[in-house]
């Protein structure tokens, strides 16, 4: 059998589709195999399933064709069935979880610095002056800032394995120190 998946490196509770690509397959049964030693048989046989993975875990498919039926060496009439088995590990990792720090209050002129601190390591960051805006204007997890008025900054945070990311924001406030 073949498989054929989105991706096999997926985050946390993401649901992926997973399909029996084996040429010919009549028939196919599902297996999860579980970290902690269990296992479940899937009572969807559709081509794509469609699930959600809270933990690294083995999928595997046996598939198979229909019933022939064929006459062995000896004359007698003997049914064939044809399968065949496939296993395939999903990777799950987790969002990395965030602590945004900083000056949130800074006057006219001057700089603060923001910092970002993640639970995972080897991530990657991108900091934007609006939400939905198409380029990061810098790729550290520490930047100074110099706001003219107060503004939001946010941060995307991507984990290299699973390509996992969560956001984050701070509000900085910008006052004039002469009023």
């Amino acid at each position: 059998p073949g498989f054929e998946f989105e991706r096999n490196d997926i985050c946390f509770r993401d649901t992926i589709a997973i399909s029996d690509i084996t040429y010919n397959s009549d028939w196919r049964r599902w297996v999860i195999h579980h970290n902690d030693g269990t296992v479940d048989t899937l009572a969807d046989t559709a081509r794509t399933i469609h699930i959600s993975f809270d933990s690294t875990e083995v999928v595997e498919l046996v598939a198979g064709g229909r019933p022939a039926h064929v006459t062995d060496t000896s004359g007698a009439n003997v049914t064939v069935i044809c399968k065949a088995t496939m296993m395939q590990t999903i990777r799950v990792g987790k969002y990395p979880e965030l602590q945004v720090d900083g000056d949130t209050i800074v006057c006219i002129g001057a700089t603060g610095d923001i910092e970002v601190s993640t639970s995972v390591e080897g991530c990657t960051f991108e900091w934007y002056n609006a939400m939905g805006a198409s380029m990061p204007f810098s790729t550290s997890n520490r930047i100074t800032v110099s706001p003219r008025r107060s503004t939001w900054y946010y941060v995307k945070v991507t984990t290299h394995s699973n390509e996992c990311f969560t956001w984050d924001s701070l509000f900085v406030r910008v006052v004039d120190p002469t009023l």
